[in-house]
């Protein structure tokens, strides 16, 4: 039986409170897309407040259904955590991130990824990377590398609350590391040095 083809939907998040080191995340989850539309239904129904559900604006009872959710999508969870990082270079931190979540991303035979729409000259920035990164082939030609609006695509709200819950992790938050339980198996967590 063939495998699915994996869409990935990707947002960036950074830590610099009570944690060992700054750090820089970038990740989000893995997934069939034709499987997205009860997923999407669910993640909507989460939000609290404006166009998109943002963990920092979660309590932590939220935040624990939040989790549950994630936890019964038929999904991976990838996080790529670049540390200790320089708040002055936190594009650098970015463009590392990307080419190594990018080679993940095709060793788990993603077609698509969506990264969070930002500014459009920091979205310029992003494709140069990705052209470069083609250049020197890290990227293959067979990934689709693009920006979505989360405003837009609820499938990268959950891409906020898989980093939410790392970022918690590595802060050292054990009511966020115990719920990890239901996810631990499905979340792969890469370590760069900076």
């Amino acid at each position: 039986m063939p495998h699915p083809v994996l869409h990935a939907w990707i947002d960036e998040s950074m830590r610099t409170v009570g944690v060992p080191r700054p750090s820089y995340l970038l990740g989000g989850l893995l997934t069939d897309p034709t499987l997205c539309d009860p997923y999407r239904a669910e993640l909507t129904r989460l939000r609290t407040t404006g166009v998109k559900l943002h963990w920092r604006d979660l309590d932590s009872r939220h935040r624990r259904r939040a989790v549950e959710v994630l936890a019964g999508f038929r999904a991976e969870f990838m996080v790529v955590v670049a540390a200790p990082m320089d708040l002055r270079k936190q594009e650098r931190a970015r463009a590392i991130c990307l080419e190594r979540l990018a080679w993940e991303l095709q060793q788990r035979g993603v077609a698509r990824a969506f990264l969070e729409a930002r500014s459009t000259r920091l979205m310029r920035k992003d494709d140069q990377t990705i052209e470069y990164l083609r250049g020197r082939r890290s990227i293959e030609p067979g990934i689709r590398i693009e920006h979505r609006l989360p405003s837009a695509e609820p499938m990268l709200w959950a891409a906020d609350i898989a980093l939410g819950v790392v970022g918690e992790q590595l802060a050292g938050d054990r009511r966020m590391v115990d719920s990890l339980d239901g996810l631990s198996d499905r979340v792969s967590i890469v370590q760069i040095d900076l």
